[in-house]
């Protein structure tokens, strides 16, 4: 019967069970059922849990379509208490015999975010495999959550619908769960359907899903109606050979994203897919932290999706777009100091400055008044590329300014540098 609570900053290592549990289970008193009780605001972060015997988190009950309990010697159907107001965020979870999350019967104001999973479901018990499992009656949002090296399912959503899933990282979700046994299968993200009500949607978009056992995304709802899988990113899912070469009615490319049923209601658009990881502009192709899951300039995803004001911020806060569109994926390109870039040339003191930063159309720099007429420009990518160079004939001067009309250049982050005579100088810019 407890309501309106906060759990932070708790160590909880070694349990026989569950690590937490948040929920109040119907009894013979009546008090605590559906009708007469809701767990309000249930608010658990910053916990480090870590080898449980069960699941990690345990919030809300799973048997939302009632438990049998028995009073004064009859069988009652007593259906458990519902949840108003759940937030689980930046808890550490590591090392669980069962899901690493699982929030259920959380039907109105329910978030999961920034929380990091590792290795979870390691006892392989059969429907208590997930990272994060959205279970019966829950209708959360679930996003920034760093989730990896799992024996089930990344994400699993078996809810009331209209979920939205976006900005997660889940790296090779059930690759350890009997490898050699691809019948058994386990998903980078998995939509069941068992509590779903009729025409919800279910939003899927921007997650990076990178070597999943078998489907990158399976989808199995059919109640659920105008459902978006957008701009994620998935690699390498295990059942591309399997349905490729083996005795199925799929070709490899179902395995990206799985729609099990023509009757589903699923619009595709701007996800990318590929075999290997090598193509994406990762920063670093380790992909063991989420910091290697940033971008770098020329990565095919960058201003790739589209704009959706529905979901304005990447796995980082970034604000979504920086640029002109959005970028596929759970990172959004923005030029960081502190990541390796080429090394700009060396060269004499500014006396050209560039006057406004970013830039649409023109690069406009004021002019050195000693200046002569031998004006040159070059642009780098940032990988030290040149991109274009403008020559003195290029480049129109009016009063005390010069100008340059980049509009052919792709949105990004760039070096310049630019010289006569007797100046140079260099710099980075943004195109927008």
């Amino acid at each position: 019967m407890s309501s309106d609570f906060e759990i932070d900053h708790i160590s909880i290592e070694n349990t026989l069970i569950g690590g937490l549990y948040a929920k109040t289970d119907p009894d013979c008193g009546l008090a605590s059922v559906r009708a007469n009780f809701i767990q309000y605001n249930t608010s658990i972060h910053d916990n480090y849990i870590s080898n449980t015997g069960n699941e990690g988190l345990y919030v809300g009950s799973s048997f939302y379509g009632g438990q049998t309990v028995k009073c004064n010697g009859e069988n009652l159907l007593l259906l458990p208490s519902l949840l108003d107001g759940v937030k689980i965020y930046n808890n550490i979870i590591k090392f669980t015999d069962w899901d690493g999350i699982q929030v259920s019967s959380a039907y109105k104001n329910c978030q999961i975010y920034n929380n990091t999973i590792q290795y979870d479901s390691q006892a392989e018990y059969t429907n208590q495999m997930s990272g994060i499992m959205i279970g019966d009656g829950s209708k959360c949002d679930c996003y920034n959550n760093f989730i990896s090296h799992g024996k089930g399912d990344g994400i699993e959503c078996r809810g009331l619908g209209g979920c939205r899933i976006f900005n997660n990282i889940i790296l090779e979700a059930g690759r350890n769960f009997t490898p050699t046994d691809l019948t058994q299968m386990k998903h980078g993200i998995f939509v069941s359907e068992l509590t779903t009500t009729d025409d919800s949607t279910l939003i899927i978009q921007n997650n990076d899903i990178i070597n999943p056992k078998s489907d990158g995304i399976r989808f199995s709802s059919v109640k659920s109606k105008d459902n978006q899988v957008a701009s994620n990113v998935i690699i390498n899912p295990g059942n591309f050979d399997y349905y490729q070469n083996g005795n199925t009615s799929f070709k490899g490319i179902d395995s990206y994203i799985m729609i099990q049923n023509s009757l589903s209601g699923v619009t595709l658009r701007n996800n990318y897919t590929a075999r290997s990881a090598s193509s994406v502009g990762f920063l670093n192709l380790t992909m063991q932290s989420t910091n290697d899951f940033k971008l770098v300039a020329g990565s095919p995803l960058i201003d790739r999706a589209d704009i959706d004001k529905n979901i304005n911020f990447d796995f980082a806060g970034t604000p979504r777009p920086f640029g002109p569109k959005s970028d596929i994926g759970a990172f959004e390109f923005e030029y960081d100091p502190t990541l390796p870039t080429p090394t700009e040339p060396k060269i004499q003191e500014n006396k050209f400055k560039l006057i406004q930063n970013p830039v649409k159309e023109y690069l406009i720099f004021s002019l050195p008044k000693e200046s002569n007429n031998d004006i040159f420009l070059s642009i780098f990518d940032l990988n030290g590329k040149m991109i274009c160079q403008f020559k003195q004939v290029e480049i129109s001067a009016e009063s005390q300014t010069i100008q340059v009309n980049i509009a052919q250049i792709a949105p990004g982050i760039y070096i310049y540098t630019i010289r006569s005579s007797e100046f140079a100088s260099s710099g980075k810019f943004i195109k927008r």
